[in-house]
């Protein structure tokens, strides 16, 4: 899948489970996190070939353990604003990434001590623009709705 859905799909599932669940929704400083550890693993280890995703350290359970670890220091360093759900959101964002290219072509979940490759095309690679395009819109709307329902309300 493409970065962009990478990015947005964690958002735009936390943010849907968020108002169903508490009625309470993040900032955007902590959407735009949750979006960057949703991307987290291409650009950790950029690559453009099955092939490469396959070889990439970042798309293993080594790359998760190692920014789980980064993000839970962060979080409880004194200075940290990090709240324990946005920690979690966080290491999710990155979990949905490795489960989202399992379903689009697998991932070498051990690699670089085993290439045992776990997942296969279930997501055809036809259907990666059009998913990048309707998280990019639903993204947008739903930022956007509540200037649009104001600007209509004033009229």
């Amino acid at each position: 899948m493409n970065t962009a859905t990478h990015a947005l799909l964690p958002v735009l599932g936390i943010y849907f489970y968020r108002k169903l669940k508490s009625k309470e929704a993040f900032s955007l400083r902590y959407y735009l996190l949750v979006a960057l550890a949703g991307a987290a693993p291409d650009l950790l280890n950029p690559h453009f070939t099955l092939e490469a995703r396959l070889s990439s350290w970042s798309h293993s359970v080594f790359g998760l353990l190692g920014f789980s670890v980064v993000v839970l220091t962060l979080a409880h360093l004194k200075f940290s604003s990090l709240s324990n759900r946005v920690v979690y959101a966080l290491i999710a964002a990155y979990v949905f990434h490795l489960f989202c290219d399992a379903v689009a072509g697998g991932v070498a979940i051990l690699y670089p001590a085993d290439s045992l490759v776990i997942g296969d095309y279930y997501v055809s690679a036809n259907w990666w623009i059009p998913m990048d395009v309707v998280c990019l819109l639903t993204a947008y709307f739903i930022w956007r709705y509540p200037q649009l329902r104001l600007r209509t309300s004033h009229q």
